[in-house]
């Protein structure tokens, strides 16, 4: 059986962290999930359902500040993008909670 869709914080937490990584990590590459730390969540898929997302225009390794533009499909249509999710456990209440990426 299926689990139902919840809410989830956008930013993965690996699993066993103590507190949140010092940068978002949203971003996993095919070619690096045998690596820290995607390497914890690299089995657990999920559809991430969207209607468009944003996305710095900046050329590799260029400094400075980078221009977005925002994608989506032409007739408006959501869909769903690949994402990674994991289970953690909030330190100050003890509350499970999802994060994906």
């Amino acid at each position: 059986m299926a689990t139902p869709p919840r809410p989830a914080r956008w930013s993965l937490v690996p699993p066993g962290s103590r507190e949140l990584p010092p940068y978002p990590l949203n971003i996993a590459r095919a070619d690096r999930l045998d690596q820290w730390s995607w390497r914890s969540v690299q089995h657990q898929r999920c559809p991430i359902p969207a209607s468009g997302f944003w996305e710095p225009e900046k050329p590799a390794r260029a400094k400075g500040t980078a221009p977005w533009s925002y994608y989506s499909l032409a007739d408006g249509r959501p869909f769903f993008m690949a994402g990674l999710w994991s289970e953690v456990v909030a330190p100050a209440t003890g509350e499970v909670g999802g994060t994906h990426s």
